[in-house]
């Protein structure tokens, strides 16, 4: 599968709201859900193609109590310190087109709980 028909098998989707837009080599699209902007992009390496899905969330303190509680409760999300914010990540290998549509609301619901375990140690 290559970017193009990732980009137009998301816009599919009627409960994802996904704006195409291209930047450099990796970033598809945005995803509006609710109050975020996540960013989409197209990787792949070895193993197949992939999207990563990435929200940005500005950290002021408890960052141990942060990392600590991400990385005890959440399974498959993924999560890097840049300056004063956390960028969240959720993977979502482009294994059949059937199920991308269920990957995505998994991703979408991972990054979710990312961002209330960050907001709620950041407060």
């Amino acid at each position: 599968m290559d970017k193009r028909i990732a980009t137009e098998l998301i816009k599919l989707f009627e409960n994802i709201n996904f704006t195409e837009h291209f930047e450099g080599d990796e970033i598809v699209g945005s995803i509006q859900d609710h109050d975020r902007i996540i960013q989409v992009s197209f990787l792949g390496d070895n193993m197949g193609k992939y999207l990563k899905l990435s929200y940005t969330v500005e950290i002021n303190n408890n960052l141990e109590d942060i990392q600590f509680n991400l990385s005890s409760r959440i399974v498959n999300g993924r999560y890097s310190l840049v300056e004063n914010s956390i960028v969240l990540y959720s993977i979502v290998p482009m294994l059949d087109e059937r199920f991308v549509g269920k990957q995505l609301e998994h991703a979408l619901s991972e990054i979710w709980d990312m961002t209330t375990i960050v907001r709620h140690f950041n407060s």
